[in-house]
Parts: C-alpha cells; structure tokens; sequence
C-alpha cells in the first residue's frame, strides 16, 4: 500500500483528539501551551501533548476510513488491513517488549503486570497552528557594572565547579544575577526661622480680628464695632499734616495752608424701592356666538340607510342635497350624532323594505349599511 498505518495515524493526529487502533489501544491528544526551559535556555512553542489508552480498543471506524480513502480499497478490505497490522504490531511488541512508531512514540510491554507504557516523541509538533516552529534558545547576559573595561564577568555554577567565562556586553539582561548599590543624595533641611513665624501668625489674627466688624461681626465685650477699628487705625498709622509754603503771586502772600487727613465715616444709604401693586385683571367673559342649526325632524322609520357621516356638518347637507335631488325615490335626511352628522336614507319599518332600499343605496355608495333606530 501506498500510505501505511503508521501514516494514516500520524496524519490522524493532526486534525483529531482521539485515533483508535482497534483491538489495540487509542491516542489522546491535549493542547499544551508554550514552554520556558530555564536551564537549557530554551523557549519552545505551542504543541500537542499525547498519551496512549489500552481500554480505548472498540473500532470507531476512523482509522479505518482514512486508510481507506488515501489508499483507494474498499471499506472492508480496508479494515482487514488495519487489525492484520494491529495485530502484528503487538505481537512484536510483546516479543521484543520494546516497539517504536516513527514520529509518534515508544511503547514497552511489562510482561509480570500485562501493562503497556507509551513514551511519546517530544519532538514532533502536531498543532497545525505552530507547526514548524524551532524551539528558541535564549541565552542570558550577565552584566558586571564594576568591571574596568567594557567585558562582564559570567559566573555559571554547576554543583561544586565554578567557571568564570569573560564575555563582550551584548544587550540589556533579562536575568539580572547582580545588584547595583543606589547611591541617595543627601538631603538638607533649613531650620524654620521661629520668630518670623511668630510675627507672621500675629499679623494674620491681627487682620482677622480688625476685619471682623466689617463682615457684620459686632462684640460689646471686645469693643469691635467700624468706628473703634477705624480709630485704632488712626492711633497705630496717625494722620500727618502737610504744610505748604506761602505763593508769591503779584506780591500778594498767601496764607499758610494746612491739610489733615481727616476719616470720614460714610453712613450707608439704604435705597427702599416701591413695590408696585400688582394690576388686577378682570376676568373678561367669551360669549360664544351660537350658530343656528336647523332642527331635523326625528324620523319616525324603523331603519335607515346610513350613506356616510361627516364631522363637518357642511358636507353632510351637500350629500343630503345631491341625493334628493338626484334620486326621487329615496328619501335623504340628516341625522346629528354628536360631533358627527349622519346621512341616512328612510327604509321604512321591516327588514324587508330596509333590504330593498339597500340596493338602490348601494348604486350611489357601495359602502353603505343599515342602522337599527
């Protein structure tokens, strides 16, 4: 054959999570995620994990079906192939008590406890998504920031052997194996200054307290009011007089002039607006003209013919009119229902002569109908 079993199972394991050998055992496939070998320095990507089952031995026909299609043989023929190989593979196995399947795994035959051990080929990749991928070998680079030149010194420890290795710096390391000692600047404190403190904290209660009238804080017992603040203004900054000397103007002297700075205290003035009386409107009564309606006499018919209503009323008497003048025979009035104005036909007091009248409407208006009085 052209495509053996071992080929089938090995394409099998790419698209499935589970592949059968009938009568012998089946593969179980897991996702296994991406994997950081610390001491070999080694990254690898994603792959499938696979484990063996021996209870896994009834025939789901998809091993089966596989080899029978990538090889051309009926179903049957197909599946007399696939036990012939499952059989000859264990009894070789059992045998030898060792047996390889190329690319998939090992599996050892325990004769005292009748078990078989599945040992799986690592290296074999069988997730389609990462399919191909190396694995990655990342080697780390120790940095010796004390060293004199530009070289670092690497240091690998294996049990009790110590190898110093000189190595060029290459990049910025991912394992960082020495520490750098952080040098803190010192940092200098100037002494508060207490007696500028003390004279800054007077001054603010000073303006504070002095301001406290003028917000409409009044005390008897401390005497705050505006005029004994304005007047410990004066005695702490007093008023200096300014002398001017005498002009000589046309030999005329003039007299000695002299200004004081004088507080005036500015009585506030309260502006008191009159409140407008507010007009009285006087409810104006709305007489509605009412429009005269002609009076429509109440029918005495049984039934009627109802030709349509109208809301506006005007259009119902149009209808009413065209109607008696185009049909001699029947007999249009206006019916007031409300806020609507029926027009109806008179059609007497039987069902009989209703139904008759019925006709004759329908040539007019074909969506008439018949109201019971």
């Amino acid at each position: 054959m052209k495509y053996s079993v071992e080929i089938c199972l090995r394409e099998l394991l790419f698209v499935q999570e589970c592949v059968i050998i009938p009568g012998f055992g089946g593969f179980l496939t897991k996702y296994k995620s991406a994997d950081i070998d610390y001491l070999n320095y080694t990254i690898t990507p994603p792959t499938k994990s696979i484990s063996f089952n021996r209870q896994l031995r009834n025939d789901d026909g998809l091993l089966v079906n596989t080899f029978s299609m990538l090889n051309g043989v009926p179903f049957s023929e197909a599946n007399l192939l696939v036990r012939k190989w499952a059989n000859q593979f264990e009894a070789t196995l059992k045998a030898n008590t060792t047996y390889t399947l190329a690319q998939i795994g090992t599996f050892e035959w325990d004769a005292l406890g009748s078990t078989i051990s599945f040992l799986p080929d690592v290296t074999e990749n069988y997730l389609v998504e990462s399919y191909g991928f190396p694995a990655i070998i990342a080697k780390p680079v120790f940095r010796n920031t004390h060293a004199a030149d530009n070289t670092a010194v690497v240091v690998k420890s294996e049990s009790i052997i110590t190898d110093i290795i000189e190595e060029p710096i290459l990049a910025q390391p991912f394992l960082k194996t020495t520490t750098e000692e952080e040098v803190l600047e010192p940092v200098t404190v100037e002494p508060v200054n207490t007696k500028k403190l003390l004279l800054a904290c007077f001054g603010i209660f000073s303006l504070a307290v002095m301001t406290m009238p003028f917000f409409g804080f009044h005390s008897d017992k401390m005497n705050l009011n505006e005029a004994n603040v304005l007047s410990a203004f004066s005695a702490v900054f007093p008023s200096k007089s300014v002398e001017v000397a005498p002009l000589v103007l046309d030999n005329i002297a003039t007299p000695e002039l002299s200004v004081i700075n004088e507080v005036k205290i500015v009585q506030p003035v309260f502006i008191v607006q009159e409140e407008k009386q507010a007009e009285v409107v006087q409810p104006v009564e709305v007489v509605k003209e009412e429009v005269a309606v002609a009076e429509v006499a109440a029918t005495n018919a049984k039934y009627v013919i109802i030709m349509g209503a109208f809301k506006d009323k005007k259009n119902a008497e149009n209808l009413t009119a065209s109607i008696t003048s185009e049909n001699k025979s029947l007999e249009a009035q206006l019916i007031p229902n409300g806020k609507v104005s029926y027009v109806a036909i008179l059609a007497g007091n039987t069902e009989a002569s209703a139904a008759a009248k019925l006709k004759e409407a329908k040539a007019i208006n074909p969506d008439c109908w018949i109201k019971k009085m």
